[in-house]
């Protein structure tokens, strides 16, 4: 039985399981521009040349507003943002954005992590 939704600092709670975490993103967009805060499809490539130029860098262990890449033989297909422990993610024309553990089984149908980014100095 789920419980009620109920709203936690602008997240809406479906149930306790991590993956029922939602919140709306009404602009049309995939995960890669909701990410950028754009409007409009971003594909892969151009997704990683402006984190770069926005000085993103690899990092080991994820904090809060890391970048959490997903993807198969090093093929980036999906990106989160890690936030309180957990990753946002945006599924394509999907309005819901889902908060997730790093390796949920909302998640694997992407790959695995096979990078993760930063703006924090080392």
């Amino acid at each position: 039985m789920e419980d009620e939704p109920r709203q936690t600092g602008g997240v809406f709670l479906l149930g306790e399981l991590p993956s029922r975490q939602v919140n709306l993103c009404t602009d049309p967009t995939n995960c890669f521009g909701y990410i950028l805060g754009e409007k409009g499809k971003v594909d892969a490539e151009t997704f990683l040349e402006l984190l770069t130029q926005r000085g993103y860098i690899d990092t080991i262990k994820p904090a809060d507003e890391d970048i959490v890449l997903y993807g198969k033989d090093d093929r980036l297909l999906h990106a989160g943002i890690f936030r309180e422990g957990m990753v946002d993610s945006k599924f394509g024309d999907d309005p819901m954005v889902l908060r997730h553990t790093l390796s949920h089984s909302v998640i694997q149908q992407y790959g695995e992590v096979i990078r993760i980014l930063t703006r924090r100095s080392s």
